[in-house]
């Protein structure tokens, strides 16, 4: 993990995203397998997410015209109000609509382990969106396309990225996908030049990208509730 942990520093060290480390997801969001049984708890090695907006000044509750969409209030407002839920555990405020997921395995394991782990992660990053998604949409906002997750995965030196998404906002028609973006090797030169390049595009969709489309969902949202003084 200390090779991981530097070479994730790009994504690390923003100063617009919370990281956790090891942390139960357990924040209840309605997430179920197939044949209707509650998928196991993730835990991600790593999992990065959107870090709040400094708290908005004489604020209060009842003001939500006047609270910054993305601050801490705001998203305890939704999820109170609304019923969303904006970060996967509610003992990491820090980590909200969490947009990578890294689950690592030693050389003696397999990669398949890592990705079973990182599937159940971005299975509920991706649920989390769905929810902020589908309310946007009910205040009238028009959504291009959902939101995907990143995930990467390693066996030892062996680096995995993969991309996770959804396919339709039905209940009854939605599809989650897992699919591979990248593979190599990190003991391989070339395989590190690849990973640095990957990452800081990583960093470039979730400052440019990501963020802002969150922080637009939210904006509308707020604008749909009452003004209040």
């Amino acid at each position: 993990m200390h090779f991981a942990r530097r070479a994730l520093l790009p994504l690390t060290t923003m100063p617009e995203v919370g990281v956790c480390e090891d942390e139960d997801w357990n924040e209840p969001v309605d997430l179920f397998s197939a044949d209707g049984a509650p998928l196991s708890t993730p835990k991600p090695d790593i999992a990065i997410g959107l870090k709040p907006s400094d708290p908005t000044n004489n604020a209060t509750s009842e003001q939500i015209h006047k609270i910054l969409p993305m601050s801490e209030e705001f998203l305890e407002a939704i999820r109170l109000r609304k019923g969303l839920h904006p970060w996967p555990s509610l003992s990491i405020p820090d980590v909200a609509f969490p947009c990578f997921i890294f689950e690592a395995k030693s050389d003696s394991s397999v990669l398949f382990f890592a990705e079973n782990q990182a599937a159940g992660g971005v299975a509920k990053a991706l649920k989390i969106l769905e929810g902020l998604e589908r309310e946007f949409q009910e205040v009238g906002g028009t959504l291009e396309h959902p939101l995907p997750v990143i995930a990467a995965c390693t066996q030892g030196a062996l680096w995995e990225v993969l991309l996770g998404f959804r396919i339709g906002l039905e209940a009854n028609h939605c599809g989650i996908h897992l699919v591979q973006l990248w593979l190599g090797q990190t003991t391989d030169k070339w395989g590190l030049l690849q990973l640095q390049i990957i990452l800081a595009q990583i960093v470039l969709w979730i400052s440019h990208t990501y963020r802002p489309k969150v922080e637009d969902m939210l904006e509308r949202i707020r604008q749909s509730f009452p003004i209040h003084g």
